[in-house]
């Protein structure tokens, strides 16, 4: 008895440093991970929390969405979005960083419902999408065949709108990680766009 419970004890006292050292090391991880970036701009809507931040180490701006309900996405509208950029940018710039970025990271496509939409709907009618692109194994043909039709006037216009007002300009839109629905078209995918130094 005194054997099994001198065992035990051992175990216990193993698991909780275990334990505790896992803790400290996430923690660790956070506040480096958090040391890297800044935050500069947060709000809410009725779906997701989204928050601006800026990676001076990295020349990167990004916005994260984080939804609030289960299985549902941002699903933010063109005139949304361009109200979006219009503030966290505006608010960029208040915040006096001297550093040049190079990029803004938009994140998953599916939270921007009018891109989505885009893709989706020049994907359907692409014949190229249909015979090769769309049926190809290679990750990279689908990410350039996105990002290209991503990069299109009719999508960057809209982001030079809020840019334009804040020194901003943006040239392209760069895509991985695309997701192909069931019915064998681009729903989803990763995406920065590119900002153009002055």
């Amino acid at each position: 008895m005194t054997l099994s419970k001198t065992r035990s004890g051992a175990v216990f006292a193993l698991l909780f440093v275990c334990l505790f050292s896992l803790a400290h090391t996430v923690l660790a991880q956070e506040k480096l991970t958090h040391s890297l970036y800044t935050i500069f701009f947060e709000t809410t809507t009725t779906r997701c929390n989204i928050e601006a931040s800026a990676e001076p180490e990295w020349h990167v701006l990004r916005i994260q969405m984080k939804h609030n309900l289960m299985g549902t996405n941002c699903s933010l509208s063109q005139q949304q979005t361009l109200d979006l950029l219009s503030t966290a940018l505006n608010a960029h710039k208040q915040t006096n960083d001297t550093e040049s970025y190079d990029s803004l990271t938009l994140g998953n496509i599916e939270n921007y419902a009018w891109i989505q939409h885009y893709l989706i709907e020049t994907a359907k009618q692409d014949k190229d999408w249909a015979k090769t692109v769309g049926k190809s194994s290679k990750p990279q043909i689908k990410n350039n065949y996105v990002s290209s039709v991503l990069s299109s006037a009719e999508i960057i216009n809209v982001f030079n709108l809020a840019g334009n007002k804040y020194g901003y300009r943006f040239s392209s839109i760069t895509c991985e990680q695309v997701f192909v629905s069931y019915k064998n078209l681009p729903t989803n995918a990763i995406c920065s766009i590119k900002i153009v130094r002055n």
